[in-house]
This record gives C-alpha cells, structure tokens and sequence, in this order.
C-alpha cells in the first residue's frame, strides 16, 4: 500500500492501526507526517478508541492532546482480576464456618493518580474487614507458593520470595458493609505500582498480614507480570475504558463510576443482603461447589 495516501485514504486505514503504529509511520515519511499531523486523524482516533459521551476536548488544546494523554480527564482504566482467595479451612469446616475473599477489579483513576481494587468477601457473621487488605510487590519469577496452615493453626511457615514492598491502602470506600458480606473499593497511590525495568507481580492477603505467609486466610497472586501501568492496563491485557462521572451519589460519597464499574452479578449478590450461617444453612448448595463455580465464572 502507498504511503502517500491523502487523507480521506488514511481515515479507512486507522482503525487498523495504533497510535504507536502512527508515531512510527510519522518518524519513517515525511509526507506520512504531514497527512497524519492533521488534528483530524487524532479525532477520528478519539472515535474509534473512546466512548461518544467522552469525547469533549475540555481543557486539552486538541484532540492529539487529548489522544496523548489517553483521555485521562473524561475516563477510566478498568481491568477484570478476579482473583479468588478461600478461608485455609474451609474444606475441614466448610458446613460450618466458611469464608472467600477477592479481588475483583483494578481501576487506574489517571486524573487522581490513585489505583483501586474493588474487594468482595462473604461467609459467617464473623467476616474481617476488607479495608486492612495488604497488598505485595515481589519479583515476576519470584516461586511463592501458598502455604496451608495446619488446624488449630499452631505454626508459620514462611514461602520462598523476597517482597520488595508492602503496601495498605490510603482510603476506601464501602458499597456494602454488612457483618457476613464486604463490597469495598480500597485506594492506593499510583506509587504503590511505580514502574520497573524488571517485570514484576502484585498479591494480596484479605485482612491484611505482614508477609507472604498470609495468616488463616493465604496470600495469593493479584496480578500476572509487568513493568508499568500502561502495560498492565493495556487493551491487550483486557483493560477497558469507561466513562467518569464525578457527581456523587447520597451521602456516602460514592463516586458515580465506582457504581458502575461493578458488574451486574456482583451487585445482585450484594443485594442479596446477609451471607452468614442462616443463609447458608437455607441453600445447602452453598459451600466449596459455589465457590468453584465463582472462580470459573468469575463474575
């Protein structure tokens, strides 16, 4: 295909490129660069990438700027985790006590400089908080294994892998706090997952623990391998951008994109209401199978 295309010919062609693809076009042809430097071809990217209630300048000077900076004034980042961490022993004493705890989503909030991880647990009256959930950096090819606690748990065992940093979340905030169910989004800086240049991966203990022993609930991987932000938050990677609406709703102070990130599923489990020992004594079904079926499924 000739590079010389006017650009009515590349506006068929860019939705099959990237905005890298673009910048290495323009550094190859200056007659490339000419064509692309239009602020057109930047809008008509803005088009293709972000949703139409998104797409306002505001205060960019320009639809580059505002492709550059990846609309980080109107949207979101989101990826799905689902990472899913069961209670040491629930299989021993899963008809009577039971407890799963996860990591549904990560939010990268550009315009805040925060990161958010929307944490889910649910099992007898007596659950933790979610708030205290520790979170660790280790190296990529770090092998951290989870260690199983005996019964009565008498003892520690450490894992193998050095934790390069720990970090507790600077505030929170709860869509659901009730004694057998937590629906929390815990903040973090974006400095708590400043870049790299080796790879490395993030887990979590539910309640928070010093280490990647866990306690009675273990520690368990939160994040496959990556250098930076960008990386992680990538398309590739299944990130998805959504729409920001700062407006609150009711007293406490939710945000209106920390609602609607949510899925659908999760939120019918919240308004299920309590999950403690009465419910799950009504659906006998509930137990070790539930808790497969969540992790196939994910949401």
């Amino acid at each position: 295909m000739p590079l010389n295309l006017c650009l009515d010919g590349w506006m068929n062609v860019l939705p099959f490129l990237t905005l890298p693809d673009v910048a290495t076009l323009t550094r190859c042809c200056k007659d490339v660069r000419d064509v692309l430097s239009d602020d057109v071809v930047y809008s008509q990217f803005a088009r293709l990438q972000y949703p139409p209630e998104t797409l306002e300048i505001g205060s960019y000077g320009s639809w580059k700027d505002l492709v550059k900076d990846d609309n980080a004034e109107a949207g979101i980042r989101v990826l799905n985790v689902n990472a899913v961490s069961e209670w040491h022993y629930n299989k021993k004493l899963g008809r009577r006590l039971f407890y799963v705890n996860s990591v549904r989503l990560m939010v990268w909030d550009r315009r805040a400089r925060s990161i958010s991880l929307l944490v889910e647990a649910y099992g007898n009256t007596d659950l933790r908080t979610a708030h205290t959930t520790s979170i660790f950096r280790v190296n990529g090819d770090a092998d951290v294994r989870v260690v199983h606690l005996p019964f009565p748990m008498s003892e520690r065992r450490h894992p193998p892998g050095r934790v390069l940093e720990r970090s507790t979340c600077r505030d929170h905030t709860d869509i659901a706090n009730v004694p057998s169910y937590k629906l929390c989004f815990l903040h973090f800086p974006e400095s708590s997952f400043a870049p790299t240049t080796e790879p490395v991966r993030y887990m979590f203990t539910y309640n928070g623990s010093r280490g990647l022993e866990g306690t009675d609930y273990p520690c368990v991987d939160l994040t496959t391998n990556f250098t930076c932000l960008k990386e992680l938050f990538s398309v590739e990677n299944g990130a998805k951008f959504c729409a920001r609406d700062s407006f609150e709703v009711g007293p406490s102070d939710v945000k209106q994109w920390e609602v609607s990130t949510i899925p659908e599923s999760i939120l019918a489990r919240r308004d299920r209401g309590e999950w403690g020992r009465c419910t799950m004594v009504k659906q006998k079904s509930f137990s070790r199978d539930s808790t497969r079926k969540l992790q196939k499924e994910g949401f």
